[in-house]
């Protein structure tokens, strides 16, 4: 009864509140229809130069397959490397292919041709993709070339799970994690911390109301909010990107349930340290920038360091983010993703119980 009454009072104090009304909404707009577009490791254009001393006809074919390539733009071309160089060094373009001057002689007379690659790896992942582009390329010119040779071998991949290699597919559900973190840690802190400040805390605090009873009143709405931003985001996904949900969506509920509660409990244990909403801020959005960074979200979990591994598997963000992948792209079902829900059932037990303990009525 007592619950009931709280959760009615915290809902009203939710939807009389502007501010926070106007975040909830302003932050699902942008994280599915402005995150997906900004978020993008892809390569759309690639920039290239050319040095070409050759005036052959396979010179030219190769230049000609480059050209038509929608991807790749030749940017200039010169017949020496130190020109080129100064495209690469003013950024203008990302790469220079360099043709020799027997290419099309060699390629005559059924000799081996060594085409040059050089890339500006500033930016180590479009160096990369950069990479991956050209050579694909200059491979399948290969491959024209030798067509009629009956011992020719044709590769043909089939991408399984994300098959156009869209990388907002493989975005689209971490980014889904990153708004129901927001709804279930930050939201419920600043709650908190806002009756602190208010001082309605302490006149609740003179009550017989429970230390759970409290917490809970304070975050079930939030958990309400996370499941209902699912609900409707799904939908648009699919509407918007095309992007079909693969699994059983009760399931994705439910565990959407249970990394919300573990991530609002989080939540109280930061505004039990806090005496304002900026020193809660600082604190949740402190843990949750490495929670982000540290979770494979943008790079694999397997591809760092041990310790940074470790630091992985004590984050529950890594969990949901790999249920969230499995389920959408894989229509992973429970047998797959039990070891994660089971580590987030860890760290709702984890971070309930201290939650409940660092709340002090007496100090507030």
């Amino acid at each position: 009864m007592v619950l009931r009454f709280l959760l009615e009072k915290e809902v009203k104090q939710l939807f009389r509140n502007p501010v926070m009304k106007g975040v909830l909404i302003f932050y699902t707009v942008m994280v599915l229809f402005f995150f997906p577009w900004t978020i993008n490791q892809e390569l759309k254009e690639l920039n290239v130069t050319i040095v070409n001393t050759d005036q052959g006809q396979y010179a030219r074919q190769l230049i000609g397959k480059i050209q038509g390539t929608p991807t790749i733009k030749i940017q200039n071309s010169y017949p020496n490397y130190t020109s080129a160089l100064e495209d690469i060094e003013s950024q203008r373009s990302l790469a220079i292919i360099v043709l020799p001057e027997d290419f099309s002689r060699n390629l005559e007379r059924d000799r081996a041709v060594e085409v040059q690659v050089l890339i500006n790896s500033v930016n180590g992942s479009q160096a990369g993709l950069a990479q991956s582009y050209i050579t694909r390329l200059i491979q399948e010119y290969s491959s024209e070339l030798r067509i009629s040779n009956p011992q020719n071998i044709e590769i043909k991949p089939v991408y399984k799970y994300n098959s156009t290699l869209d990388y907002q597919f493989f975005m689209l559900p971490g980014l889904l994690v990153i708004m129901i973190t927001m709804y279930s840690s930050i939201f419920p802190a600043m709650s908190i911390v806002t009756e602190k400040e208010l001082g309605t805390l302490q006149q609740i605090n003179v009550t017989p109301v429970k230390r759970s009873t409290f917490i809970l009143s304070k975050i079930i709405p939030f958990w309400l909010i996370a499941m209902l931003a699912v609900s409707i985001s799904v939908p648009i996904v699919y509407w918007v990107y095309g992007l079909v949900f693969q699994g059983n969506f009760l399931l994705y509920l439910f565990a959407t349930l249970l990394f919300s509660v573990g991530l609002s409990f989080m939540g109280v244990i930061l505004s039990n340290l806090s005496e304002t909403i900026q020193q809660t801020m600082f604190l949740t959005l402190f843990f949750i920038l490495i929670f982000f960074l540290v979770s494979g979200l943008f790079t694999p979990v397997n591809a760092m360091p041990l310790w940074g591994q470790a630091i992985a598997y004590a984050n529950p963000l890594t969990y949901f983010i790999r249920i969230n992948r499995m389920m959408y792209l894989r229509g992973a079902g429970f047998m797959e993703i039990y070891p994660d829900l089971i580590a987030l059932v860890v760290f709702i037990v984890l971070f309930s119980t201290t939650a409940v303990l660092t709340h002090n009525k007496r100090k507030d």
